[in-house]
């Protein structure tokens, strides 16, 4: 644009120096040959595709304005926020083949919403087997549920920048689905309309024909494969099959955003190994009070570094990212916000534990473990506390769940960690915890470090 602008000013100069009409116009044609050659040279350049590159994120909870209260919060603090959010706005289950939907309790009217950047709503619909045509009742009442999303936000003074819908849709009948992209499509009164599209799909012959359907679609490239037992668990993104997958869907020629994880799932398995469940939320199931837990974790630095590498070399077609979900207050499982907006500057997350003995009077010392650093850590299990021979222990006692042990014959204290079985204590970014005190008389300081 820069290049364009100089070219019309040495345009206008020149035809401010045109002689008489009655001599050639040398200048001005002159003038017509530097602005055809600069706008040729703007033509050749090759367009920027980074500047239209966004990272949005997902909010999945039905009353989503506190998870907005604290992204505004949270944003502001650390200086990096999503440049938009998609808002599950109705889940839809079925009976007698028509859509049953709950609507989120959603407060369209908030300010909130009105600093959140682009704003997506998002038709959540569980399984369904068909038929799909588009005067099927499935379809109709479907419809109307798009139709009940848009009049309530609309009724409270948004206008959505997109419709999403998301539907595991059995492979065999992506056709049928076509026919539903197309039917919602024209509900939407010129809205871009999106879907999910699972990696599976990019095979299939019908996907060519599902992605003309819609405006565009968001490759799902996360998902908890069931493990065989405790040591079989897998990651919930593998970078290097992620990237093969966005490979595949820039060949369709449809544009297309990819979705990442944050959160993670805790894994119940019996003492044969077998699975017995997960869960992504914060209540345990009522499991055997044997059975062994495993964490599954959105890895931070992983995913940081995969984001960075689809940043700088995606298909044409491939527009940004949409992180799922926003960090939310009680979401243990989730990301923290100082690891979110690390990502969405750039950066990679890091976590950095230290562990501490502070002086709280002449003779009690308190151990505090604490994460300074972006990213969670687990942390080690056990902590050795040692003190010099001017020093006497005249009392001591672990904090928060943590156990203590003096080791005898020894000037030596062993604070333990809590933990449930097979999932130990994660320190999140920022966090600090107490693990007991020691009164020690004497001259003298403690020296606490990693006991393995």
């Amino acid at each position: 644009m820069n290049l364009i602008r100089m070219a019309l000013s040495l345009h206008v100069r020149l035809r401010a120096q045109e002689p008489s009409p009655s001599t050639p116009p040398a200048p001005f044609t002159a003038s017509l040959a530097v602005l055809a050659l600069v706008l040729g040279l703007v033509c050749a350049c090759p367009v920027a595709r980074a500047s239209a590159w966004t990272q949005e994120a997902y909010v999945w909870q039905r009353s989503p304005l506190p998870v907005l209260a604290l992204a505004a919060q949270e944003g502001a603090r650390l200086g990096a926020e999503p440049d938009g959010v998609a808002l599950l706005a109705a889940e839809v289950s079925w009976r007698g083949g028509r859509a049953e939907p709950v609507y989120s309790e959603i407060d369209y009217s908030s300010a909130l919403l009105r600093g959140c950047g682009r704003v997506a709503l998002v038709l959540r619909a569980g399984p369904f087997s068909g038929p799909f045509d588009a005067g099927a009742p499935a379809c109709v009442s479907l419809r109307g549920v798009l139709r009940e999303v848009l009049r309530r936000a609309r009724a409270g003074g948004l206008e959505p920048a997109e419709l999403q819908v998301d539907f595991d849709c059995a492979e065999a009948r992506l056709a049928g689905y076509a026919e539903w992209l197309r039917a919602l499509r024209a509900d939407c009164g010129g809205l871009p309309l999106h879907f999910t599209a699972l990696p599976s799909w990019l095979g299939r012959p019908a996907m060519e024909g599902l992605a003309a359907s819609a405006d565009g679609f968001v490759l799902q490239v996360h998902a908890l494969e069931k493990p065989s037992s405790p040591g079989a668990i897998s990651p919930l993104c593998e970078p290097e099959r992620a990237l093969g997958w966005v490979r595949r869907a820039g060949a369709l020629g449809r544009p297309f955003r990819v979705a990442l994880p944050t959160y993670g799932y805790l894994l119940a398995f019996s003492s044969e190994g077998r699975l017995l469940g997960f869960t992504g939320g914060s209540r345990l199931p009522s499991w055997p009070a044997d059975a062994l837990l495993r964490e599954l974790r959105a890895a931070e630095a992983a995913l940081a570094e995969l984001a960075r590498r689809l940043r700088a070399d995606h298909p044409d077609s491939c527009v940004g990212l949409l992180w799922f979900r926003l960090p939310a207050a009680g979401d243990a499982l989730n990301w923290r916000w100082p690891a979110l907006a690390e990502v969405l500057r750039g950066g990679g997350p890091a976590a950095l534990p230290r562990v501490k003995c502070i002086r709280k009077s002449d003779t009690t010392w308190e151990l505090v473990l604490s994460n300074a650093g972006t990213a969670s850590c687990v942390p080690p299990a056990e902590f050795t506390v040692s003190w010099p021979a001017g020093l006497r222990v005249a009392g001591a006692d672990a904090l928060g769940g943590a156990t203590l042990r003096l080791v005898p014959g020894t000037r030596r204290a062993l604070f333990t960690l809590p933990a449930r079985e097979g999932a130990p204590l994660r320190l999140d970014p920022g966090r600090s915890l107490t693990l007991g005190w020691l009164r020690l008389e004497g001259e003298g300081s403690p020296l606490v470090e990693p006991a393995n």
